[in-house]
């Protein structure tokens, strides 16, 4: 039998830590909203807390022009979370899955996560429908190096330029002209309620996404087992399946933020289908792998894609391969 809210808490509120932008608020209600749904007592007045923790990886103002790659990786963004886990300051932590390092540490798990909402990127610009018919040397705002390296091979005659802060931010410097357009996750504007904003979405064969893009999850230590099986009650079991495969070719691959990779899981029936995609970090080369397999492999299925995708691309370009288990 699942526990109950009184079994765990025993009258304690349940405080949930996430970062403090409005997209990070937003997903951190998301998961409030869905565990009110489950246990109708989280909605008692006092029974959940939010935690703000200030993440390294957070944009300061003047930091537009640093791109985070080269500072520390994806665990900017999730480090000061989990040493508030460790503290005893939250009890859940609310990440972006693609913002979480391809390996946790051990006394962490990852227990459950939200549906997942749409996981394309999409192409805003008020100078342009598509990237194509932008002028030469349109800059383009990102400093995702998935995106920038995709954007030179896909279209070499744009110039990616770095370009962080949260959305408003972004589409600021973009409604002042300081750059022509960029690619943002649907997902995080959807979830902002600024959509009207798209100008185009892009197809998973022209920008393929980020590993765990549009998936909120949900991170507590390992040793709260009877905290796990209640917030298993909230997951999404296709979602998990389709990140356990992606996760698993990131881990393969030894991926970090510093890393173009990119990964996208599928669930067709009773198989998931996993595209993969290693890309030169100046746009020299691209390197794709697809694989299938019945769900119950989906960890397998990683693995092999990662595998492939490995023996493709040149040295130099992943990190050393992975020397601990998966």
């Amino acid at each position: 039998m699942n526990p109950s809210f009184s079994d765990v808490f025993q009258g304690q509120k349940l405080r949930i830590g996430t970062r403090g932008s409005a997209l990070a608020r937003a997903q951190a209600g998301l998961f409030s909203a869905a565990l009110q749904a489950a246990f109708p007592q989280f909605a008692e007045k006092g029974a959940l807390e939010v935690v703000i923790i200030r993440a390294s990886g957070d944009y300061r103002p003047g930091e537009e022009d640093t791109p985070l790659y080269g500072q520390g990786g994806k665990g900017l963004f999730t480090r000061e979370l989990e040493m508030a886990l460790d503290e005893g300051q939250i009890d859940v932590a609310v990440h972006s899955i693609k913002d979480v390092p391809a390996f946790i540490e051990d006394r962490f798990a990852l227990t459950a996560v939200l549906p997942r909402e749409d996981p394309r990127d999409v192409f805003v610009s008020e100078k342009a429908d598509t990237p194509e018919a932008l002028p030469k040397d349109s800059l383009i705002g990102t400093s995702s190096p998935r995106r920038r390296a995709q954007v030179l091979i896909r279209w070499p005659h744009l110039k990616p330029v770095p370009l962080r802060g949260n959305v408003d931010t972004r589409l600021d410097k973009l409604s002042k002209g300081q750059v022509q357009g960029m690619f943002l996750a649907y997902a995080g504007l959807k979830r902002l309620g600024r959509t009207e904003k798209i100008t185009r979405f892009m197809s998973v064969e022209e920008m393929l996404p980020c590993v765990g893009q549009g998936v909120v999850g949900f991170e507590i230590l390992k040793k709260k087992e009877k905290l796990a099986e209640m917030l298993a009650r909230l997951n999404h079991a296709e979602t998990f399946t389709a990140l356990r495969a992606e996760r698993a070719m990131l881990q393969t691959l030894n991926g970090n933020c510093d890393t173009p990779i990119a990964g996208l899981a599928r669930i067709k029936g009773q198989e998931i289908v996993l595209d993969g995609l290693v890309a030169h970090p100046e746009g020299k080369g691209l390197w794709q792998a697809r694989g299938t397999a019945p769900l119950s492999e989906a960890v397998a299925l990683g693995r092999e894609v990662g595998q492939e995708l490995r023996l493709q691309t040149p040295p130099g370009i992943l990190p050393d391969e992975i020397k601990r288990s998966l």
